[in-house]
């Protein structure tokens, strides 16, 4: 049996679920249908909170109900850990978070990258965005590998121009008996 998940977790789950009915509200159309995961929303504003500073981090943090990086760091780890736990004959979660930076550009700051990488299991590295369809291609053979190949063009060539200087990426498989 699971441990009760911590303050933290619980304000990162209770973060994620509001940006999941906030945005809700505002994509739905009567008559149509509507899929997103909110928890990948999120996940991909935290990894950005997790560099942020000053006025940025404090809006990601206004808007993921968050007390700040502490708060952040120890509730995406606790909530990252456990469902990278929850494999079982009848279900596999499998997240590919990344953050991809520019290469010959200034690096990530090593606390970043390294906070990242334990706190969100991301891959973290530098590509050349002056080749877009390579570095698309190193992203989309990530996300199909950690997908079971379910999603193998997450990002199209055209979406890196000259101005990217970072990419963050998320992706879920989740397979399970209904």
């Amino acid at each position: 049996s699971a441990a009760p998940p911590s303050a933290s977790g619980r304000a990162v789950v209770a973060g994620a679920n509001q940006v999941g009915f906030e945005l809700l509200r505002r994509l739905r159309r009567p008559g149509s249908n509507v899929f997103f995961s909110p928890a990948s929303i999120a996940a991909t504003l935290g990894l950005a909170h997790a560099g942020a500073r000053g006025g940025t981090a404090k809006q990601l943090e206004k808007l993921l109900r968050l007390r700040g990086r502490a708060e952040a760091a120890a509730g995406w780890g606790e909530l990252l850990a456990t469902l990278g736990t929850t494999a079982t004959k009848q279900l596999e979660l499998r997240i590919a978070n990344a953050v991809w930076s520019r290469k010959g550009r200034s690096p990530l700051l090593p606390e970043y990258a390294k906070r990242v990488a334990s706190t969100f299991q991301a891959r973290v590295d530098r590509l050349d965005f002056a080749e877009p369809a390579g570095a698309a291609r190193i992203i989309n053979a990530f996300v199909a590998e950690r997908t079971r190949g379910m999603l193998d063009g997450i990002i199209d060539p055209g979406a890196l121009d000259q101005a990217a200087l970072l990419v963050l990426t998320n992706a879920v498989y989740f397979k399970a008996a209904w």
